[in-house]
């Protein structure tokens, strides 16, 4: 295994985290960002941790690496990469997923008590961290805490020491590892800070805390030791790891394209699982138009190794011919109609117009079709259903039938629906949620690269409330300045504040030809 450590500072070495990692055979790769060394790609690597430094997160203009270093931490702590961040790293990681990193009211220096929350009693990592306990600290910033992020340790100045998003990732705004020749280090590197420390301690006071910290160093490294080999093992245990991302080994849900939709995922590996050993099975995918549900569909289909995979897709049709969604759910089954009963071919075959007898029992029909599938679930059968709202009301009673009996074929049936769920009471529900703030920017982020300012990136995750359709939509309506900044955005989220609104304003800027041609097309 390897592990990718980030630098900031001479004297803030991964040290005693980075021997951790090298008493349990896992490689460690250092690289100083601040003295202009190549950021790898972290998707080499199994574990990140980053440590501090003595620059702002925000201070991008001076140190143009934070940008791809930032982008580099929200990619990987958002497909589930274990992430350690000290100090600057806790700054970065806060950052990185779209919080504000700001001066605090006054420097933490010093060795100081923090204590832990609630949350951190429970937590797998931080449990056995002693409930208050004096650590080292040499910020001057502090930040809000993520969306979704645990608050773990506070201090009496700042509310967030330590804090946790996801599983993996975890970060402490205090240090806990250095050695008494990296502490000199810092107050000999920035002698403001050391007259801010006698200034608030007394003079001479820093010649005694040298003295104390010497005494006290071994046991505030253990402490580092004992916390990080906590966090190695559920990293271990929970994370992500680059064998796995790389197909190397067996992938996890987490290495999917797909952002923020690792639990979904883990739901319909489930399904699929239980169709491959010869249980059937429903599950519903709602939510509102653009969150990502055939994404989740493609996604599936993808995954179904060993499977036969059969497509059926609502579409608006004003003429809402019945059986529509039926048929084509049939029709690829249709060779193996002469094996079924009598009943069940004649009521299927009239239900399908391949005879001229009129329709009889539809639920004979109905059962015909799951005896068509049942008889293709000789290899297990994976039946993706996109847009079930727009299917005729007859496919979708059919489809209704046919999840409430599905039982021991090797079935997984999987719907995607925009409307209500309820017609399908015997399957399982997933309701999709918008896309949290982190992945929100890191879908930008792959869409548009550094096409976006930060400023207009911002803007369009606030207008676009997590729908993924309209993270990519919204900033083409932009014009190419609007983009990059150097043109005010104006009113223009007001009026494309939406993947439709978004949409319509790009065609609404097109000629008189390229519209009716557009026209032509989908009237047919």
């Amino acid at each position: 295994m390897r592990a990718l450590a980030l630098e900031h500072l001479r004297s803030n070495p991964v040290g005693v985290y980075g021997d951790v990692l090298l008493e349990r055979g896992i490689e460690v790769d250092r690289v100083r960002l601040d003295l202009g060394e190549a950021l790898p790609d972290w998707r080499e690597y199994d574990l990140l941790v980053v440590m501090g430094g003595g620059m702002s997160v925000y201070e991008e203009d001076a140190y143009p690496w934070l940008v791809a270093e930032k982008r580099a931490i929200r990619e990987a702590v958002t497909t589930g990469c274990p992430y350690f961040g000290v100090c600057l790293g806790s700054q970065l990681l806060a950052s990185a997923l779209g919080s504000r990193v700001f001066r605090g009211p006054e420097p933490e220096l010093g060795v100081n008590p923090i204590f832990l929350c609630e949350a951190a009693r429970r937590d797998p990592v931080f449990r056995a961290f002693p409930p208050d306990v004096e650590v080292f600290e040499w910020h001057s910033d502090t930040f809000d805490l993520p969306e979704s992020a645990v608050r773990l340790a506070r201090s009496p100045r700042y509310q967030n020491q330590a804090f946790l998003v996801g599983r993996t990732a975890y970060a402490i705004q205090c240090h806990l590892e250095p050695s008494l020749d990296d502490v000199r280090d810092w107050f000999d590197a920035w002698p403001s800070l050391a007259e801010t420390f006698e200034a608030r301690y007394g003079r001479g006071s820093l010649a005694g805390f040298l003295e104390e910290y010497a005494r006290s160093m071994p046991l505030l490294q253990q402490t580092a030791r004992q916390l990080f080999r906590r966090w190695l093992e559920n990293a271990l245990a929970h994370g992500r790891t680059a064998s796995a991302a790389n197909g190397a080994g067996t992938a996890t849900v987490s290495d999917q394209r797909l952002l923020g939709r690792a639990r979904e995922q883990e739901r319909i590996s489930r399904l699929l699982d239980e169709a491959r050993a010869g249980r059937s099975g429903a599950m519903v995918i709602c939510g509102e138009t653009g969150v990502g549900k055939t994404a989740l569909l493609d996604a599936a289909a993808e995954r179904a190794d060993g499977m036969h995979v059969l497509r059926v897709s609502g579409v608006e049709d004003v003429s809402e011919r019945p059986y529509a969604g039926f048929e084509e759910l049939c029709q690829p089954l249709l060779g193996g109609i002469g094996a079924l009963p009598d009943t069940l071919r004649q009521a299927l075959s009239a239900t399908l117009g391949l005879a001229a007898a009129e329709r009889g029992d539809r639920f004979a029909a109905y059962t015909g079709a799951l005896w068509l599938l049942a008889a293709a679930a000789e290899e297990p059968l994976l039946v993706c259903v996109d847009d079930a709202h727009l299917l005729d009301d007859a496919s979708l009673e059919a489809l209704a039938f046919i999840a409430g009996r599905i039982g021991a074929e090797g079935i997984a049936l999987l719907v995607a629906t925009g409307g209500d769920p309820g017609t399908f009471s015997a399957a399982e529900i997933v309701e999709l949620q918008p896309l949290d703030r982190a992945a929100s920017l890191t879908l930008l982020e792959r869409r548009f690269g550094d096409e976006l300012s930060p400023t207009v990136v911002a803007e369009v995750v606030d207008v676009a409330r997590g729908n993924p359709l309209a993270l990519r939509e919204i900033p083409l309506s932009l014009t190419p300045g609007q983009r990059v900044g150097s043109v005010p955005l104006g009113d223009a989220l007001l009026t494309c504040n939406s993947a439709e609104y978004a949409i319509l304003a790009r065609i609404s800027a097109l000629g008189a030809d390229a519209r009716r041609a557009l026209l032509v097309v989908a009237l047919s």
